[in-house]
């Protein structure tokens, strides 16, 4: 149905989040007052829906110099696929810039292209593209992941997949979780405006060093859980919690960890759910990865996953170790954790318990993760557990055992540890199983702003992209687990950004290319425009 950019306005009780005052550009006024879901114009008594298809463009003076914009001008909204647009200026500079960052949360901008300078590709997959890309306005560099419509559009529930991410993540402000910041959109593109993250992944420190100290698993945990809070406090479940997607914002900064990759996440509130079972087998609740075709489960399902990555951080192993994906699989669905006394001998009893609330199998009393962050074992972080100096020293000696322990291990240990080997096998012996990890966004996307040390990383869930793009249209059904779900870096010994390598036999990028220099030809374009104008 061909809408009009303005709608007739039937009622608004709710208090405006922005009020700002323009002028057309005949000289009429026009008082707009901005909401959650719509603009009102409250001298028309008409609203703009704040929808999909409602895109928006700051509008700036010209200016001669190149990679450089001018003075914020005014707003241009305007409705996809219809040829109205509304033009309001205003002379006052802030009050623009407050309008473009309200709207930047809401609806999908135009001027990419004129707001972005791009230096290098930093990775890429089946169907997207990553670039380090600096914001011309603050000079702000970016993660900037760049896909091409018609592709997304045209996997299973790829629109619905791509507009449920973004409204998701716009929710979200929280730093341990990745933030979008904005999302441009052109006729056949879109771009994502991703926070860089520059320290690597939990994956791969895991890799290189197995062993954490008492302190750094206490942090960790700490703050994944209040970015789990923060999470759930939103109804909003992650769904894939995996060393790969934890990411680090900085080298060598345990306290700099973060959550990405929502690609996933579905609001629990909302049902029924887009996908039901999804997830990296080795790391789903059990709930999630038992679930029947239109059966729903709660938030709690993340502590559960997270706890699956607490007991490895402990432990040096992975709660469902398998020499195959379907043993996995299956050690996964049955749900029996080990908890030998000898694994956890060295393991301080705050974390032992914690751990043991987490990995509850029973959703219902499985611990949250709101109470998780008040639990003893972060006393010593939340100052609010009055100890007397027994039971201080005695935590203090069961924290140095463990630190004893972990080195003991590492000195001791082969190059990789126990669930890097297991990775590797899983690797190697991908199944055809029934039940497989569904990737909604893109179907081998770039998954996760990761660090430049990563190079020729093969994340363990990067199997199932052996397939090539026809026998995945054909295979993949909904609410089914594959391991899809990295991305592969270039070759960069600099680059501000990583990826997951893609080894894939029977897959070439060049089958499907997306529009690999998209943002590069657009800035050469534009450059000898400015050329010839000059």
């Amino acid at each position: 149905m061909n809408y009009k950019l303005t709608e007739p306005l039937q009622s608004q009780w709710q208090h405006p989040q922005i009020v700002g005052e323009f002028k057309t550009q005949k000289g009429k006024m026009r008082i707009l007052h901005g909401y959650s879901n719509q603009i009102i114009v409250a001298n028309k008594n008409k609203f703009i829906s704040l929808s999909f298809e409602t895109k928006f463009q700051l509008l700036r003076e010209n200016v001669d110099e190149k990679f450089k914009v001018g003075k914020p001008l005014g707003l241009q909204i305007e409705r996809e696929n219809i040829q109205h647009k509304i033009t309001l200026y205003s002379d006052d500079v802030q009050m623009l810039k407050n309008w473009r960052n309200y709207l930047a949360k809401h609806i999908n901008q135009r001027g990419f292209h004129e707001s972005f300078k791009a230096h290098r590709k930093i990775g890429k997959g089946n169907f997207a593209s990553v670039y380090l890309a600096d914001r011309l306005e603050d000079e702000r560099s970016f993660a900037i992941k760049a896909f091409s419509k018609e592709v997304a559009y045209g996997q299973d529930k790829g629109k619905m997949s791509i507009l449920n991410e973004i409204a998701i993540m716009r929710q979200l402000d929280s730093y341990a979780l990745i933030k979008l910041h904005e999302v441009y959109e052109t006729d056949n593109s879109l771009y994502m405006v991703l926070d860089l993250l520059e320290g690597g992944s939990l994956y791969e420190k895991v890799k290189n060093r197995p062993q954490f100290n008492a302190f750094e698993i206490e942090v960790l945990i700490y703050s994944l859980l209040e970015g789990l809070f923060h999470m759930h406090s939103k109804n909003i479940m992650h769904r894939d919690l995996k060393p790969e997607n934890i990411l680090f914002r900085k080298q060598n900064n345990i306290q700099s960890v973060c959550v990405a990759d929502f690609g996933l996440a579905q609001r629990s509130d909302q049902f029924p759910f887009l996908f039901n079972r999804c997830g990296t087998p080795g790391f789903v609740a059990p709930e999630v990865i038992n679930c029947k075709d239109g059966g729903r489960y709660d938030p709690i399902c993340d502590v559960f996953s997270l706890g699956l990555i607490f007991y490895i951080l402990l432990t040096g192993k992975p709660a469902f170790p398998g020499k195959s994906y379907n043993d996995v699989l299956g050690k996964n669905r049955k749900c029996e954790i080990q908890f030998d006394a000898q694994l956890f001998e060295s393991v301080p009893q705050q974390a032992y318990d914690l751990l043991k609330k987490m990995l509850d199998k029973n959703p219902n009393t499985r611990i949250s993760a709101q109470s998780a962050l008040n639990h003893g074992y972060f006393g010593r972080r939340l100052k609010q557990i009055d100890e007397n100096e027994d039971i201080a020293l005695k935590n203090q000696e069961e924290q140095l055992k463990f630190d004893k322990q972990r080195l003991k291990q590492l000195s001791n240990s082969p190059l990789h540890s126990p669930l890097i080997t297991a990775s590797s096998k899983l690797r190697k012996d991908f199944s055809n199983d029934s039940f497989q990890q569904q990737s909604p966004l893109l179907n081998g996307r770039t998954d996760q702003i990761d660090s430049p040390l990563n190079n020729g990383f093969n994340s363990p869930s990067a199997q199932g992209r052996q397939l090539n793009r026809n026998e995945q249209q054909q295979q993949q059904k909904p609410s089914r687990f594959s391991n899809n779900d990295g991305y592969n870096q270039s070759n960069e010994p600099n680059s501000k950004g990583s990826s997951s390598q893609v080894n894939s036999k029977n897959f070439s990028l060049n089958q499907n290319p997306l529009h690999k220099y998209a943002i590069r030809n657009e800035m050469i374009k534009q450059q000898n425009q400015q050329e010839q104008k000059q």
